[in-house]
């Protein structure tokens, strides 16, 4: 099962748009950081305010402005789920970078996510792809062959391969999980 977040940029949104969520086998396996609380903290903006909070894309570091989305398809059936949309990111130092979210679910073992971002600027950008895990995945990453793995001691794992590996590499940074009820994790992503 995969959750998407998909916004108008009028109502009740987030920076978090095109963001995913995946469950298999009764295991989340990409989560949402959650909410730690509504007070004005440092934790608390980037845990609601952050796109990097997210499992979406950044570029040059900075949170998507709050423009609206588009659901461009999206077809299920017995043997697989595609999902296409795009989001209008913009940034007050970057402009605009619409980028587009591609998911082929073939009702197997895997999902194929392809992000495609189109910068409006003819500048040097620096394109993040945020992905993160519960606290207790205990992931690695192998840096040579640009893979993530999560090792959970039961049940389902993840494996976050890319294919176009030119010009990429994989940065660790660190993080925060809330998953409510007060609760404060200081994670890795």
């Amino acid at each position: 099962q995969t959750n998407l977040s998909i916004g108008d940029g009028r109502s009740h949104t987030h920076f978090d748009n095109l963001s995913m969520i995946a469950f298999a086998y009764g295991k989340t396996l990409l989560v949402d950081n959650g909410r730690f609380n509504y007070s004005g903290t440092d934790i608390g903006d980037w845990l609601r305010y952050s796109s990097e909070a997210h499992n979406m894309i950044t570029m040059n570091g900075l949170t998507q402005g709050m423009a609206g989305d588009t659901l461009n398809h999206f077809y299920t059936s017995d043997a697989f789920d595609y999902f296409m949309g795009t989001a209008n990111s913009t940034s007050d130092k970057t402009g605009k970078y619409p980028w587009n979210r591609t998911i082929f679910f073939p009702k197997s073992k895997l999902w194929i996510v392809n992000d495609r971002v189109v910068p409006q600027n003819s500048n040097v950008n620096n394109i993040e792809q945020n992905w993160h895990f519960l606290p207790e995945s205990y992931w690695t990453y192998d840096q040579e062959n640009n893979q993530v793995e999560t090792h959970f001691e039961q049940g389902a794992n993840i494996v976050i391969a890319q294919v176009d590996k030119q010009n990429m590499s994989l940065n660790e940074k660190a993080g925060y999980y809330a998953p409510g009820g007060g609760k404060l994790y200081n994670t890795k992503f």
